[in-house]
């Protein structure tokens, strides 16, 4: 059976993003989910993942936390200095789940409710348009950057090797430069409500 979900949200103008999925404008059929960057990058849904609604109605992939991921593979990008996404884990309590790898050896980690950016060079944290690094179990948005450019030759969304994701992810961004904490505030201020925060 084939799954559309047709653009509501304008193509990025920003050179820099390398790589963009999203519930609310990804066009997906089947196990394959469109970039919406202007690098046609595409990922591919694998194991336990299922598509949420929000309370504003778009969708999330929500991952179960057993085998569910989407395997973007060798984008052949470098220089990658940020990446944000939104996150709403099952569980901080006792636990290590990455929702974001780029390469097996930098990636975002969430360890007991902690956020690191494992791999990136004296990273700049932020969650919910603030430098911070502790998140919830609510909706939040992380954002990482760094001077310092990564590759992004073996990208995962929702899980690093054998460490499977529990929860939801939505609005994945990769960028070849680093965001202002202005650009953070306004990413997450301009998306906040899709997910009833």
């Amino acid at each position: 059976m084939k799954e559309f979900s047709e653009p509501i949200i304008n193509r990025p103008t920003d050179d820099a993003l390398v790589l963009w999925f999203t519930g609310r404008g990804s066009r997906r059929e089947g196990t394959v989910l469109a970039d919406l960057s202007k690098k046609g990058h595409t990922g591919t849904l694998s194991g336990g993942y299922a598509w949420k609604n929000t309370p504003l109605g778009h969708s999330v992939l929500d991952f179960d936390g057993t085998d569910g991921y989407v395997d973007v593979g060798n984008t052949t990008e470098t220089g990658i200095k940020s990446v944000t996404l939104w996150v709403k884990p099952d569980s901080v309590s006792a636990t290590t789940e990455n929702p974001l790898d780029l390469n097996g050896t930098a990636y975002v980690e969430i360890a007991n409710g902690t956020v690191t950016g494992e791999g990136f060079t004296s990273p700049s944290i932020y969650v919910n348009g603030a430098e911070a690094a502790v998140v919830t179990t609510k909706w939040c948005h992380i954002a990482i950057t760094t001077g310092t450019g990564l590759t992004a030759s073996d990208l995962d969304v929702g899980r690093l090797d054998a460490v499977y994701f529990g929860g939801k992810i939505d609005d994945v961004r990769v960028y070849r430069r680093e965001l202002t904490a202005g650009e953070i505030s306004n990413i997450y201020n301009d998306n906040k409500h899709y997910y009833g925060e």
